[in-house]
């Protein structure tokens, strides 16, 4: 079998076996089912069930990484930009609706430039609420814990609400 058409066919398997990728799927987090599942595609491509699904999470990440390169390329006020499209993009894009996209996080601290917001207010975070300190703040939950970064009048008017709204509770 051709690579080509062994991708194509592991694509069609693994797209009628909702639970090898949906994480709402009532199966999704039944292992044994996942692997009889694997071992049908498997004999049905006439490959192990290891060597299909290392394709598969393979043929899945960079179906993700040709996703977030196409949206970066539609941002808002950019030119037509001709891409070359990967020859199985189209045919992954019932991923779409499972696949989870998480931001990145470097290491490289953001600096204050002279373009940036004269009264930009840096917020240093701490690890954990229960870190602190103060009673007040024990049941803060993470989501309010800020990262460093500059932030614009309307985040600051948004972070000030929150806190009156905390500070109430």
């Amino acid at each position: 079998m051709a690579n080509k058409e062994f991708n194509e066919t592991l694509i069609n398997l693994v797209q009628a076996n909702l639970n090898l990728y949906d994480s709402k799927h009532t199966h999704y987090k039944d292992s044994m089912r996942k692997q009889n599942t694997w071992s049908y595609i498997s004999q049905q491509i006439g490959q192990p069930a290891d060597v299909c699904m290392k394709r598969w999470r393979s043929l899945r990440d960079r179906f993700g990484k040709e996703n977030k390169k196409i949206d970066s390329l539609r941002t808002s006020g950019a030119g037509a930009v001709n891409c070359i499209v990967w020859e199985h993009y189209d045919h992954l894009q019932f991923l779409n609706d499972h696949l989870r996209h998480r931001l990145t996080v470097g290491n490289v601290q953001p600096t204050v430039s002279d373009e940036t917001d004269e009264h930009a207010l840096l917020v240093r975070p701490f690890t954990s609420y229960e870190s602190r300190e103060d009673e007040e703040f024990e049941n803060v939950p993470p989501s309010l814990c800020l990262p460093l970064f500059p932030m614009s009048s309307i985040v600051k008017q948004y972070y000030a609400a929150v806190a009156l709204v905390v500070e109430k509770l």
